[in-house]
């Protein structure tokens, strides 16, 4: 049986180093995790070293810059994706690769706004029943998926307030082992005060809550994928 034997986190957010989402990541995850920061023309350490999984993390970069780097790291995503290595793009992971696969990526609304806050996902059980019903993670972007390519399936969709539905707030490629999702389920939540959209602040046990429930669906994305892409590629 196929297994998750260690994980490359790639880190892209450009600015500052993401060590607490990484640390909560390596702390937390039932396999040895690598540490990549991306950035530019800066892939050398993920060209030297390779894993048998992947997690793209958010980025302070926007899809529609279309800069170099951007294309680099998609392409070599899909280098791996096509050697049944599975991976994870979180927010702009997500974006990256549905974009590079030809998805419609832009701003969440006309005024640029951004989301931040808690938001719950709600899973299409009926089709990929790995997953629970619903999730409820932290958000914090400004862009997102407005349309699927052909090659793209949507597997879990979310409202916010402001930015009306997010109808492709989860999703899967139809043949190859990846996953995507707008939100956040690999923040550490505890490192600093947190608030809601009016304000109030977020008790601990609510954000201990979410933040488990978003270790508990990298946990299941993974073994959806081994599941559903790298055991059938084995028959």
């Amino acid at each position: 049986m196929k297994e998750i034997k260690d994980c490359g986190i790639i880190d892209c957010f450009v600015k500052t180093p993401e060590i607490l989402a990484f640390n909560h990541l390596q702390k937390n995850l039932p396999f040895p995790c690598f540490y990549h920061f991306v950035g530019q023309l800066e892939l050398d350490t993920l060209d030297t070293q390779s894993h048998s999984s992947y997690i793209i993390l958010g980025s302070a970069s926007h899809i529609t810059e279309k800069l170099i780097w951007h294309k680099r790291l998609a392409e070599f995503i899909h280098s791996k994706l096509k050697q049944n290595i599975p991976v994870l793009g979180i927010c702009f992971g997500h974006q990256l690769m549905c974009d590079y696969f030809g998805c419609e990526v832009n701003y969440s609304n006309i005024e640029e706004i951004k989301a931040t806050g808690p938001r719950k996902i709600i899973m299409n059980t009926n089709m990929v029943n790995d997953f629970n019903p619903t999730y409820t993670h932290w958000v914090s972007h400004s862009q997102k998926v407005h349309k699927l390519s052909t090659e793209m399936i949507q597997i879990g969709q979310s409202h916010h307030q402001l930015h009306g539905e997010n109808l492709y707030d989860v999703v899967i490629h139809s043949q190859l082992p990846f996953i995507g999702t707008q939100l956040h389920p690999e923040m550490d939540l505890l490192n600093s005060k947190r608030v809601d959209r009016e304000g109030h602040e977020i008790s601990k046990q609510e954000l201990n809550q979410i933040q488990n429930e978003g270790l508990d669906f990298i946990e299941h994305s993974f073994n959806y994928l081994i599941k559903n892409y790298l055991i059938k590629s084995d028959k």
